[in-house]
């Protein structure tokens, strides 16, 4: 995280970005945890007041590199060596050029679930990750915890310098290098079917009370992907406002009940003759049957007791 470019207000930042990591961990991708962060937020996250700001966070990377805070007036430019402080520009300018993006503006309005960010941060930057040809990026990934208070007084620096951070600037410089193919991605995911998919709550496998429940996230993928939905989303979406408007009119009901087809206390004149009375046949009740009150006189009655 101390790569981390994208800053916001929310102390629970760090927890979306590691469910986030583990969508795409599940997915078998084991992107860096502070690209995840930075696209993520950018997905869900508004700009201005309130919202994320860009700018690389010099204050940890002093004391990564220097073990000693920033000092005052000092740039970027002292803390790292040259070539990490332009590699660290050309990232910040890639977090710009997609932080314009009409489909991220779009996305952020949406509040869209994890798992749904988790599919679209792999639609997007999947391929750079299969294209990268470090061969051991998938080795040692495992899902992250996400309790708060795990992520809430952790020692940023610390743990950079703990672990070898040679892959982070090597992913970097290829992430950098596949500017236009990752702004390719970007711009080809489809606005109605990232907002159809927005409206599913994905439940568990089984549960029928949640919309989308057992949807799995391969599907997701694949639909983000397909361009063969676009027909079939644009149908959808033109038909989803008449069914959340269509309302169920009341009507009257008859049930068989004592020996009679249904009991009516409204009718015409003409329901009231018995068929039988026009052909001249004895339509009166067996003995011992009585109709109750209320019921035309035409309608059948079935046998009473013998």
């Amino acid at each position: 995280m101390a790569l981390a470019h994208v800053h916001v207000p929310n102390p629970m930042a760090l927890v979306r970005a590691a469910s986030w990591h583990n969508v795409l961990a599940g997915l078998g991708v084991y992107l860096p945890l502070f690209v995840v962060h930075d696209l993520g937020i950018l997905l869900t996250a508004p700009r201005g007041a309130g919202g994320w700001t860009l700018g690389p966070r010099a204050e940890i990377l002093a004391q990564a590199h220097r073990l000693r805070p920033l000092a005052r007036g000092e740039g970027l430019e002292q803390i790292v060596p040259p070539q990490a402080s332009a590699l660290l520009g050309r990232y910040l300018e890639l977090v710009r050029t997609i932080a314009g993006s009409e489909v991220v503006e779009k996305a952020a309005t949406w509040r869209l679930r994890d798992e749904l960010i988790g599919v679209l941060i792999l639609r997007v930057l999947g391929d750079v990750y299969q294209s990268w040809p470090y061969r051991a990026k998938g080795s040692g990934g495992t899902s992250l915890p996400v309790d708060p208070d795990l992520y809430g007084g952790a020692d940023i620096a610390m743990h950079y310098r703990d672990f070898d951070a040679r892959p982070l600037w090597d992913f970097l410089d290829h992430l950098v290098k596949q500017k236009w193919q990752i702004m390719t991605s970007v711009e080809q995911v489809d606005l109605d079917t990232l907002r159809l998919l927005g409206l599913f709550n994905y439940g568990r496998e089984g549960d029928s009370d949640v919309i989308g429940a057992g949807l799995e996230l391969p599907d997701l993928f694949f639909a983000l992907r397909s361009p063969e939905a676009n027909d079939v989303v644009n149908f959808s979406l033109e038909l989803l406002p008449s069914v959340l408007e269509t309302k169920r009119a009341g009507g009257a009901q008859t049930f068989s009940m004592d020996g009679y087809a249904s009991i009516e206390r409204r009718g015409g004149a003409a329901v009231a003759v018995h068929p039988g009375r026009l052909l001249g046949v004895d339509a009166r009740p067996a003995p011992g049957l009585r109709p109750r009150p209320g019921a035309h006189a035409g309608q059948e009655a079935v046998a009473g007791r013998r």
